[in-house]
């Protein structure tokens, strides 16, 4: 990334109008959530992602709660291999601290204003390079299978937690994960269940286990809510599977 244009820190109103713009983009979320539009895509926002939209491509953003986002445009930034550069800041926000230097630094105008503007851009590249290249986003993948597996009993586990502790941003790797398994994790999760589901029904003569016994081990309070997923999974009841097995 090199040669800094601007930095400015913007509300977002109910809809921002479309934008095209000759350089790249940088739009960091400090808060809130919606849809932002780049492009022929449509990317869910959470606070702390990050999105780099390439020059020409148009945008606009629908915000959902109140929400407040960070622009950097620059001349040009490396693509990452990836039509859409997604990100997401660390739990630190460290890039987020930078980003503020840089607003703090380009109304300032100290003197070399310019050249550690464009050093603290080639920081928040490092930033990038590092999330995108630390562990190989199949890695990720497997790492959130396992924890699925692990998880399949947990009632209390959820997605979003599990996204949180992986430093890309959880809609490219929802993204990435479908291409891997052709499911979404959220699909994963389900089907990773009802197959529990379906080998305690299967050895339930041995375990005595009731339908609700078994809709607990496999993560759900709601034992008619187990039968409804169960059911839309397998094309049969808990009851009627029995049977059938």
């Amino acid at each position: 990334m090199d040669k800094f244009i601007k930095i400015v820190r913007l509300k977002l109103d109910d809809k921002t109008p479309l934008k095209s713009q000759p350089h790249w983009d940088l739009v960091y979320y400090i808060r809130g959530e919606g849809i932002i539009f780049i492009g022929e895509h449509a990317f869910n926002f959470h606070e702390r992602d990050i999105f780099c939209i390439p020059p020409k491509v148009p945008y606009y953003e629908e915000p959902q709660t109140p929400s407040g986002r960070i622009i950097l445009s620059v001349e040009h930034i490396d693509d990452f291999g990836i039509d859409i550069p997604i990100f997401h800041d660390n739990q630190d926000k460290d890039y987020l601290q930078i980003l503020f230097l840089m607003i703090k630094c380009e109304y300032e105008r100290a003197h070399n204003w310019k050249n550690i503007l464009n050093t603290m851009l080639l920081l928040l590249t490092e930033f990038m390079f590092s999330w995108n290249h630390k562990i190989p986003n199949d890695s990720y993948i497997e790492i959130c299978k396992n924890v699925i597996v692990d998880n399949i009993s947990n009632a209390d586990f959820t997605l979003s937690a599990l996204f949180k502790t992986i430093p890309i941003s959880s809609i490219y790797f929802i993204k990435l994960f479908k291409k891997e398994t052709a499911y979404t994790p959220a699909q994963y999760l389900t089907c990773e269940r009802i197959n529990h589901a379906k080998r305690l029904l299967i050895n339930r003569d041995n375990s005595s286990l009731k339908i609700k016994d078994i809709a607990k081990l496999c993560g759900y309070n709601d034992s008619l809510y187990f039968s409804k997923v169960f059911k839309k999974i397998t094309g049969s009841s808990p009851e009627d599977f029995i049977r059938q097995t």
